[in-house]
This record gives structure tokens, sequence and C-alpha cells, in this order.
């Protein structure tokens, strides 16, 4: 087997890898086919949408049908699996720009801000993986708890947060530069490290760590 050095992947423009995919999956020999490229693509313009999709809403689209949205769903799922085990090499997270890049393909097109929380050791290996807040993020004290409280319990003593902007900007906003530096300041009392926050946009992200921000 090829191995496959994770550094040298190209950045793929999230925008197109709907299109591509459905057009591999069902080709666009006839009008039926193009159709139902057309129907997902409106429907599902980003990868993260399509990764969350339901069956049956994908087979009432317009030209697809039951067997079609089966094909789909399992050509997405597969594709997940191969880019998360590339990025978490023996489940280690090995960079930032390779975690900001499974994240654009799994955040980017989500309508409402969540909060993605990995926990790590020491050896940055993933002890747990967990959405943590759903909506605005906040910098309160009750979030930074719930946060370091988790980490404490699983032992934890390395912090990567991730969040979305559903508007698509890459900018980060006040309140998300204030619960960086609060949770940063905070995990240092208790002896867990803040290493990095991405935030996900339209089709890129954006690191703290390779901004030097952290």
């Amino acid at each position: 087997m090829t191995n496959i050095n994770i550094d040298e992947l190209p950045r793929v423009n999230v925008t197109d890898v709907t299109r591509e995919l459905v057009t591999r999956l069902f080709g666009a020999a006839n009008l039926t086919d193009q159709i139902a490229v057309n129907s997902i693509c409106v429907r599902y313009p980003h990868m993260a949408g399509l990764a969350v999709a339901d069956e049956d809403e994908l087979a009432a689209l317009n030209g697809v049908g039951p067997e079609r949205a089966r094909l789909l769903i399992a050509a997405v799922d597969a594709g997940e699996y191969a880019v998360r085990n590339l990025t978490f090499a023996q489940n280690q997270v090995v960079s930032s720009d390779q975690l900001g890049e499974l994240l654009v393909r799994r955040m980017s097109g989500l309508i409402q801000e969540q909060m993605l929380v990995f926990f790590l050791n020491v050896k940055n290996e993933i002890i747990e993986e967990q959405t943590m807040f759903k909506g605005s993020i906040e910098s309160s004290v009750t979030d930074q708890r719930v946060i370091l409280r988790r980490a404490l319990l699983l032992g934890s003593s390395r912090l990567i947060i991730a969040h979305n902007h559903p508007s698509g900007s890459l900018h980060p906003s006040a309140e998300d530069e204030e619960a960086t530096s609060h949770l940063f300041a905070a995990g240092q009392i208790v002896g867990v490290n803040l290493l990095d926050h991405i935030i996900v946009g339209r089709d890129d992200y954006l690191s703290f760590r390779e901004e030097g921000e952290l």
C-alpha cells in the first residue's frame, strides 16, 4: 500500500465537492442524471449538510429516489471515514491545518453555530470528541467550567476547540476572542492547555494558533 503524506494533500474548495461526488456516482449521461445532480447540489451545496442528510429527504428530491439516496449516503460515510483516518493518525491530532481541513468538510454549511471540543492527552491523542454547545458561543465562566470540568474528569491535559460561523465569515468576533482568552487563562490555572481555537467558515478555516493568537 502506498504511504500518503497528509501534509502534501491539496486543499479542496468544498463548494465543488458535492457536485463532483454526486456526478461521479450518478453520471450525467441523461436528463434524469442531471436533474438528480442539480437537485442535490441546490439542496446541499456543502458537504456538511449532505453528511447529515436524511435518507428519506434525499430520496424525495427530484430525480433521486431511494436507491440513489442509499448509494449517496454510503459514499459520504465512506469518504468521511477516510478523511478522518488521514487526519487523525492513530487517533492523534497531527496538525492544526489537517484538523482544519477535516472540520471544513464536517461543519461548513451547518445552519446553527456549534462548538466542538477535542479532549487530548499529552501526546495529542484524542480521549474524547464532543459537541459541547449549540447556538452562540459565549465566554461565560459557566461555559468555561463545563469544558474544564469535563477535561479534568477525562484526565485531559490539552484541548482544541472549534466552532462554525453559519454566515461563512472567518473573522473572529469580539466574543470569539474573549472566549478564547478566558478559556486559555482558566485552563492554565488547572493544568489544561488550550492548543487551538479553529473557526470554520463557508469553505475555509481560521486557526488562532496559526495566526499567532495562541
